[in-house]
């Protein structure tokens, strides 16, 4: 997590600052200050994170070096009588001018990533800013960038999911989701009321 949290640090000032694009250079002079604050400096595979923080910032670099760096606006999607704000990690032109809107991620990319709620918000408030912008999601440790594209019957489906979701937060419910569990905790750090009755330890026999 320290590897991380240095290497998001980099790409957080990075995003903020849209008066140019920083060389490799300056990069690694970035990483080197937020490795002194965030990094696992004191870990015995120190310099093997530290290589390997390296080439995510690298990573980050290449896939944009060949684009002009734009400033990231506040995307807003009207759902439901209320309104969610995205930010893009970037926004960049290419040489034929076409606009390219990423969030940007150090880790894994995760299974149908590209295809979940978040995306699909992303997807909709981004393209309704800029009609015929691309959507990418970009992770780092995958050295990848995955385009998010889905068919119209997707975004409607996803699109009526977030503004039922947006309903229920607005009213206060928070349901638990039982399919997701941690050790021995199916709440999940959530917990629910401690059901009725006498609580047994079961000891190992």
């Amino acid at each position: 997590m320290k590897l991380h949290d240095a290497v998001q640090q980099v790409v957080s000032e990075c995003s903020q600052a849209t008066d140019r694009s920083p060389s490799l250079a300056e990069l690694e002079v970035q990483l080197s200050t937020a490795w002194q604050a965030h990094g696992p400096g004191d870990h015995g595979y120190s310099e093997d994170y530290r290589r390997i923080a390296s080439q995510l910032v690298r990573f980050y670099f290449d896939s944009t070096s060949a684009m002009k760096r734009l400033p990231s606006p506040g995307l807003r999607l009207p759902v439901a009588g209320a309104e969610i704000v995205i930010t893009p990690d970037q926004v960049l032109a290419d040489a034929s001018g076409k606009i390219h809107m990423r969030r940007v991620r150090t880790g894994h990319k995760r299974s149908k990533d590209e295809e979940n709620l978040a995306a699909a918000a992303f997807h909709i408030a981004a393209t309704a800013h800029s009609p015929g912008c691309t959507v990418q999601l970009v992770y780092l440790s995958d050295g990848e960038v995955t385009p998010v594209n889905l068919s119209d019957r997707k975004l409607a489906n996803r699109a009526d999911s977030i503004a039922k979701m947006l309903v229920s937060v607005k009213a206060g419910q928070f349901p638990l989701d039982q399919s997701i569990t941690c050790p021995r905790c199916p709440a999940f750090f959530i917990c629910g009321r401690v059901p009725t009755g006498p609580l047994v330890k079961k000891l190992a026999g």
